[in-house]
């Protein structure tokens, strides 16, 4: 659990900080025209929900840890 929590939580930083192509699950041949003219519009309103998301998925990784 923890080590699928920290992949999720990279991917997640990735797209705070603006990085499509860290993101390896888009095929951004066909997706990075569409993902590109929306990002910065809604990257703004996402990233409050990202960091809550990150946060969810670092205590998940602490309970998994905590109960080997």
């Amino acid at each position: 659990m923890p080590q699928i929590s920290a992949r999720f939580s990279t991917a997640l930083e990735s797209v705070k900080q603006r990085d499509l192509s860290q993101l390896v699950e888009t095929e951004a041949w066909d997706s990075m025209p569409v993902w590109a003219r929306e990002f910065d519009t809604q990257l703004e309103a996402a990233v409050a929900r990202i960091e809550t998301v990150q946060q969810r998925l670092a205590d998940l990784a602490a309970n998994a840890t905590n109960e080997q």
